[in-house]
């Protein structure tokens, strides 16, 4: 199986799920394909990485449903930092998401759970081209 080149990227992803298993396959998959990827199961522990360095990320991807503070409060949360960041939020509850809602509180990119690899690089290679 050929990867696609367009896929590929040398960029820094902030990624943050709270499933350590997801964190370490789509790590894998995202580093296979070029990208630097700083990962945490917590979203406490990835907003204050973020605070400290926050010039070195180019996306962000949270996963919506994790204790203590949403992929969406997260989002929010590095958006007063950086408002200039692209953030994806990925979740697989369907039954209460509506994409649009999303888009309109300021995340840049939505991706339903399970997401296939290529879903996933393009819209992080759609969104980081548009910058």
């Amino acid at each position: 199986m050929t990867k696609n080149r367009a896929l590929f990227g040398k960029e820094s992803i902030l990624f943050v799920d709270d499933d350590a298993s997801i964190v370490l396959v789509q790590k894998m998959i995202f580093e296979l394909y070029g990208y630097n990827v700083i990962s945490f199961v917590s979203s406490h522990d990835a907003l204050k990485e973020f605070k400290s360095r926050f010039e070195i990320f180019d996306i962000a991807i949270f996963d919506m449903a994790m204790p203590n503070m949403t992929g969406l409060d997260l989002a929010r949360k590095i958006k007063q930092i950086r408002p200039d960041i692209p953030v994806i939020i990925s979740t697989g509850f369907s039954e209460k998401i509506n994409k649009d809602s999303f888009l309109d509180m300021g995340v840049d990119g939505f991706l339903m759970k399970p997401v296939s690899k290529e879903e996933s690089l393009t819209l992080i290679r759609y969104l980081l081209d548009k910058r």
